[in-house]
């Protein structure tokens, strides 16, 4: 688990993200910028003292990049991630496991996550080197994802595979190369799902290690789905399989 003080202060912007933030026990919330007085209403009574009306503007420059902030802010401390060595302890939890390979684009994670929760799936893994907890697009995209699922940040998806397979589960990986369509297909009660990023997919080695190769069949006019799309359709055939 990431320690408290490696843990870095941030902005987050938008309605829903910042409501769902502060209605997270475990966020450190520092302060809480508005547009408006008429938005107080929303905010949790023990944050009123946290409260400063702000125009739009002003919540614009706290901001690296441009984000609809709606007017809603908060200064929070960065949320807790886990490590590989956790998984084992943690394992048991989970029927349904999503992980990114070669995924670097903040907000199609972000928008992943926020498929993940929809779907009820409580575990992402990622590698640590393509996570930026602290981002803003990816925050945004969740729509306030971030505050109900587990995250782990591993340097090798082929020793996650193993950890995996030792706890029955099967782990798909997604290539649009496959000839096993995913609607044709009987899910494992413990399944682990990998996605490629939209350029070069799945390293070879980690496809290599998987148990079975899978696509979603779509119109061959089409090249590829968005990231995010495809994962809510996986998640969405499962739900459905259950």
């Amino acid at each position: 688990m990431t320690k408290n003080n490696d843990m870095k202060e941030f902005w987050l912007g938008g309605k829903h993200t910042v409501n769902h933030a502060l209605k997270n026990e475990n966020n450190a919330i520092f302060k809480v910028f508005l547009s408006s007085k008429n938005n107080i209403n929303e905010i949790p009574k023990k944050y009123l003292n946290l409260i400063s009306i702000k125009s739009h503007q002003e919540i614009d420059k706290l901001f690296s990049t441009k984000i609809n902030h709606q007017g809603y802010a908060v200064k929070i401390k960065e949320r807790k991630t886990f490590q590989f060595s956790e998984l084992r302890k943690n394992i048991i939890k989970y029927d349904e496991i999503i992980i990114l390979n070669n995924v670097f684009d903040d907000r199609n994670i972000g928008s992943i996550i926020r498929s993940c929760v929809a779907f009820d799936v409580k575990c992402l893994i990622v590698e640590k080197n393509n996570f930026r907890a602290g981002s803003e697009l990816m925050n945004k995209s969740a729509s306030g994802g971030m505050e109900y699922i587990d995250i782990y940040l591993v340097s090798n998806l082929n020793n996650v595979i193993k950890v995996l397979q030792q706890n029955a589960y099967w782990v798909y990986s997604l290539d649009g190369e496959s000839n096993k369509n995913i609607f044709d297909i009987k899910f494992n009660k413990k399944s682990a799902f990998i996605f490629g990023s939209e350029g070069d997919g799945i390293k070879s080695l980690v496809k290599k290690n998987s148990d079975e190769i899978i696509s979603i069949p779509i119109n061959k006019k089409i090249e590829s789905l968005n990231l995010s799309n495809s994962v809510s359709i996986v998640l969405s055939n499962i739900k459905k399989a259950r």
